[in-house]
């Protein structure tokens, strides 16, 4: 079940709800048009009395962004910014081939993969050189172990083996339901975002930003040397001293000037490092 988050109160039937799924390499498609189920599936799409959207007997191919959008009423215009909701999937999969057994656990996701993806054996990591269990990973985004029909791990597979996800420092757990494959989701709302160091970015920020002031301040004073050149090339002797009198005028304006920029970056920094210290 996808929730939406951005539902109007007061709607008849979500007759205000349209309901889109897009993936990288895939056509977007709309699922439900204004309350309406537009697409067909082997298991129907259904909505929920909130709006939201139910999906039965998910797979890989079920990965991607689902968007939620509210219109004001059938022909309006769209009334709220758009709910996504991002479906990751997770497949469990054994597989037999004459003595051995391998177990695949892996994870279809929209964007690229962040994920940690391994197996556990007893609630443990399995050991590198564990005499029965050897690992194995797949893919980016997979993780797989691989044994003997003849140990006595076998008989207790189901039981012995845990899939764990981590992601953004939260781990998830996932076993086999029944049989030889199992396939569960990971629901993730809001817009996708990059977590980064806020002191480290406010740092950066305040370095580029003084950066700038310095580099205006260089321009201007190299085109007024530039107009110092040129006019004294053009009026050399008379009037010479009051020109002189004039540069050292702008001169002082331009080393006025360096010393507000600079104590401008000072101030600037100084808050910053204040907030930081908060």
């Amino acid at each position: 079940t996808l929730s939406c988050e951005n539902v109007i109160e007061g709607h008849r039937n979500c007759n205000t709800t349209t309901w889109g799924y897009g993936k990288p390499g895939r056509t977007a498609q709309e699922l439900v048009t204004l309350g309406q189920v537009t697409y067909s599936r082997s298991d129907p799409l259904s909505l929920a009395g909130n709006c939201s959207l139910v999906l039965r007997n998910i797979s890989a191919e079920d990965a991607g962004l689902y968007t939620c959008r509210q219109y004001e009423r059938e022909g309006g215009g769209q009334s709220h910014p758009d709910a996504p909701v991002y479906l990751s999937v997770v497949t469990l999969r054994e597989q037999t081939e004459q003595n051995k057994v391998t177990f695949t656990c892996s994870v279809s996701l929209y964007y690229e993969c962040r994920h940690k993806v391994k197996w556990l054996f007893k609630g443990n990591d399995v050991e590198k050189d564990h005499p029965d269990v050897k690992t194995s990973s797949p893919s980016s985004c997979s993780a797989a172990v691989t044994f003997q029909t003849s140990t006595y791990v076998y008989s207790s597979r189901f039981k012995l083996f845990i899939c764990e996800v981590e992601t953004e420092n939260k781990q998830q757990l996932f076993t086999f339901s029944s049989g030889p494959t199992a396939t569960t989701s990971m629901v993730t709302s809001g817009r996708k975002t990059n977590t980064t160091d806020s002191a480290g970015g406010s740092g950066a920020a305040d370095r580029d930003l003084l950066w700038l002031y310095i580099f205006v301040a260089l321009v201007l004073l190299a085109l007024i040397i530039t107009a110092v050149a040129l006019f004294v090339k053009r009026r050399k002797g008379e009037g010479l001293n009051l020109f002189i009198l004039h540069v050292s005028q702008r001169g002082s304006e331009v080393w006025n000037f360096g010393a507000q920029v600079t104590e401008r970056v000072r101030k600037l920094l100084g808050c910053s490092a204040i907030l930081r210290g908060h």
